[in-house]
């Protein structure tokens, strides 16, 4: 054997190696689907398919087997495939010749083929031969995560520094590898191979040959922004003074360039009124985060639902003490009205309320917690009824969730009832008065923070405002010069979300929309913003209580 072909040999009987020398002229195609394997024998360890409508090319033949070994685009060996799969392109005679004999039983016989024109000893088989080590990859930034080698796939997650993950084979036409991962529907995810850090032997990983991946269709996730109509208003577009979803859509850059990203791990949801028109356009907005103190504007709604009898000023000082100081303690006495007595029966009346509006997404089942109080719970507890399951955030709360659609559609709703229209409320039972009164209360917030600080002082706003360690809300009725419109913005980041965070980045939406509407006048900046201390927060003596008392 000439020195040249030695090496080649050698070179061969390596894992994955580069060929010495260029490619053979020779091609082959599959004439369907056709495995390619470590040997030239069909016991042998699967490396890899090809598909008919691609041509490979290929660098040896056995001269004992049907087989012929296919190289990629860059002159690395594949795999062997049968003789009868494929149609060759070019002289057959011309290619290098292997002598490799295969091992009966071979445990996991390598890729061991090497052309000559002499024989060769076959390379020794031990009958326990050590199994190849797994291969991980580490990234080393914020990564795309894909369901296909490319980035016309849809991305499935977004892997962040330092995760680790299993490569379970390397593409042979572009530098992509898949690993595992749970999140891809199959079980499996592609990463671009240069954005992992590599530990183990790339070359021993199998070749995934497709061009074209038939994969299965991901889980649909809420629209983005799509319009919709509101409140059964049967509304139109076209009515809107501005356009909305180019709106809504520079509104959510905003949020994804904070990092707000459902595929993050920090999601945020979006829906945006308008409500001259009736229509809306949402981000995620079907997606459930905890009710958080917002949930309390359905709380309200289910009173005024259940009320035979105009507000007593008891309920009145209750009604704004929730609806401002959002005082748990007025809330559960609401709930308990609303339950004839068992603030657990009320929680669950606010729920068949939002199951008959159809606002599929949000529901209440328990009182809201009180430090140093446990309410005595119902002989059978709460569960979610089965019509509310809901794609939710990870750790939202069990028992209080809430979506940006139902808080947006509660908020129009009240609008379109107050003003004496048709209305999901108004068929519900509440009457004009009545939302009035709600939006009223509201429109005292003394929060003047949030979408809020996005408007000028003296505008109207009548919003609800809610927060927890991990999750900030606000749902947000405003009047404006230039139109009335809603806002609901949910924010969430795993464990704790710091307000440096999230107050000015909800005013700088809330600013985004109010200029749009108000292109005459609008707000260079937004304002600080005030959040009162809630320890202060009594309306128990307010002249609050008189008007909505009075209100017609």
């Amino acid at each position: 054997m000439g020195h040249g072909l030695l090496l080649l040999a050698l070179a061969l009987l390596t894992a994955w190696p580069a060929l010495s020398q260029s490619p053979a002229p020779v091609t082959a195609e599959a004439l369907g689907q056709a495995n390619l394997r470590a040997a030239a024998a069909v016991e042998s360890e699967l490396r890899g398919e090809i598909y008919h409508g691609q041509r490979w090319p290929v660098l040896a033949r056995s001269e004992i087997y049907p087989w012929y070994l296919l190289g990629d685009a860059r002159g690395q060996a594949m795999g062997w495939v049968y003789a009868d799969l494929v149609i060759l392109d070019g002289d057959s005679q011309s290619l290098p010749l292997s002598t490799q004999v295969v091992p009966a039983n071979p445990a996991r016989p390598t890729l061991a083929s090497a052309p000559a024109t002499g024989s060769m000893t076959p390379t020794p088989q031990s009958s326990t031969p050590a199994p190849l080590a797994a291969v991980y990859g580490a990234l080393a930034g914020t990564v795309n995560i894909r369901q296909g080698p490319g980035v016309e796939y849809a991305r499935i997650a977004l892997g962040q520094a330092g995760e680790r993950f299993r490569l379970t084979a390397r593409h042979s036409l572009v530098p992509w590898v898949q690993v595992l991962d749970a999140r891809g529907p199959t079980g499996r995810a592609w990463i671009a191979l240069d954005l992992l850090e590599i530990e183990g032997d790339l070359a021993s990983l199998p070749l995934f040959t497709q061009s074209v991946l038939h994969l299965p269709t991901l889980t649909p996730t809420p629209s983005l922004g799509q319009v919709s109509a509101v409140d059964g208003q049967g509304g139109s577009q076209q009515g809107a003074p501005v356009d909305l979803v180019a709106i809504a859509h520079q509104a959510w850059d905003l949020l994804l360039a904070a990092g707000f990203e459902r595929e993050s791990g920090q999601p945020a949801a979006l829906y945006i009124v308008d409500l001259t028109s009736a229509t809306a356009v949402g981000f995620h907005e079907q997606l459930a985060f905890s009710g958080t103190s917002i949930q309390k504007i359905n709380v309200l709604t289910a009173l005024f639902a259940t009320l035979q009898v105009p507000l007593s000023r008891d309920l009145a000082i209750d009604v704004a003490n929730t609806m401002i100081c959002s005082e748990n303690v007025a809330t559960n006495r609401l709930l308990t009205q609303v339950g004839g007595g068992d603030p657990w029966e009320g929680a669950a009346q606010s729920t068949a309320l939002l199951e008959t509006l159809e606002m599929s997404g949000s529901y209440l089942l328990t009182p809201y917690t009180i430090p140093g109080q446990t309410l005595q719970p119902p002989a059978v507890f709460p569960k979610i009824p089965p019509s509310l399951k809901v794609d939710a955030v990870a750790d939202a709360d069990p028992w209080n969730r809430i979506t940006a659609r139902d808080a947006g559609q509660q908020l129009a709703s009240l609008y379109y009832c107050a003003r004496g229209g048709d209305s999901s409320l108004a068929e519900a039972g509440l009457e004009g008065r009545e939302c009035r009164q709600a939006l009223l209360v509201m429109g005292n917030n003394t929060v003047d923070a949030l979408l809020r600080a996005g408007v000028p002082a003296n505008t109207e706003v009548a919003h609800k405002h809610g927060w927890i360690a991990d999750t900030h809300s606000n749902a947000a009725l405003f009047r404006t010069p230039g139109g009335d419109y809603v806002i609901v913005l949910l924010l969430n980041r795993p464990q704790w979300l710091d307000f440096q965070r999230s107050l000015p980045l909800m005013a700088e939406v809330s600013r985004l929309v109010y200029n749009a509407y108000n292109p005459q006048a609008p707000l260079d900046s937004i304002r600080e913003g005030f959040i009162p201390e809630a320890a202060r927060c009594n309306f128990s003596r307010s002249p609050l209580v008189d008007e909505l008392l009075a209100a017609p």
